[in-house]
């Protein structure tokens, strides 16, 4: 929607909340009304496809910032060798993905609002993040108990 990249481009923070559209001004001075009034009537007019497109938006951005974060300290084959010999660890990230699969399709749904996703995708990456680092403590405890 062209509309949202034009009240953006004017210095528009938008975000959603629940079934509501929030437009903060962060841009230098006031905004020109001649310019953003036809702007905010039309997103007001397109409102359901706009909270759509800005739902999508914004939870794959949270999304791909936790994913790429966890990428730098991936380590290949963890997520089998979890599942095969850390049960409790592996329901950890089982009950974590759930809990986000449920909360990305309350919030595309307008059912959960932005804050919560992030706090859901935060709670899925601290569940990757405990995996990571304990694999790499176990990395560390077996190499000090073989003496390399």
């Amino acid at each position: 929607m062209n509309t949202i990249e034009a009240l953006e481009k004017t210095g528009y923070k938008i975000q959603t909340d629940g079934q509501e559209i929030k437009l903060s001004y962060q841009g230098p001075g006031d905004p020109d009304p001649s310019k953003v009034g036809p702007l905010i009537e039309d997103l007001k007019r397109h409102k359901r496809q706009a909270l759509t497109i800005l739902r999508e938006r914004d939870t794959s951005r949270i999304f791909r910032d936790a994913l790429h974060e966890l990428s730098a300290v991936w380590v290949p084959g963890l997520l089998e060798h979890t599942r095969r010999h850390h049960s409790d660890t592996w329901e950890l990230i089982q009950g974590a993905e759930e809990s986000l699969e449920r909360a990305w399709g309350l919030t595309l749904g307008g059912k959960m609002t932005m804050n919560d996703f992030e706090e859901a995708v935060t709670i899925w990456r601290d569940a990757y993040r405990l995996t990571i680092e304990e694999h790499r403590r176990g990395i560390l405890a077996g190499k000090g108990r073989t003496g390399r």
